[in-house]
């Protein structure tokens, strides 16, 4: 059993969305050297926009992994600053399917 949530976003600035990008792409790139279990973190940016989608996957029974890790603990700053109403609030969501085959690190 897994813990699912998605985060929807609209930055206030194509500065702000920049600032974001960085600050997602810095926490993935420690993301890849921690390499932490239990947890999957994917975000998006919509093609010509300031509109953000993450989405969390966590393992149940163990505590968020990414707690641990500086930069994805700091990346709801990040976002907050950014954005018109401050940090969104996660949405439980469920998985009704997926197909992934397998992938290279030049996927995100």
């Amino acid at each position: 059993m897994t813990t699912r949530r998605m985060i929807e976003f609209e930055t206030d600035t194509d500065d702000g969305a920049r600032r974001v990008a960085e600050s997602v792409s810095r926490a993935f790139d420690e993301l890849a050297a921690v390499q932490p279990r239990g947890v999957c973190l994917a975000y998006w940016r919509v093609t010509g926009t300031n509109r953000f989608l993450g989405f969390l996957t966590i393992e149940d029974g163990s505590t968020n992994p990414l707690l641990e890790v500086a930069s994805t603990r700091s990346l709801p700053a990040a976002i907050a600053a950014h954005v018109y109403d401050g940090y969104p609030n996660p949405v439980p969501v469920d998985l009704i399917g997926t197909y992934e085959p397998d992938r290279t690190s030049d996927d995100r």
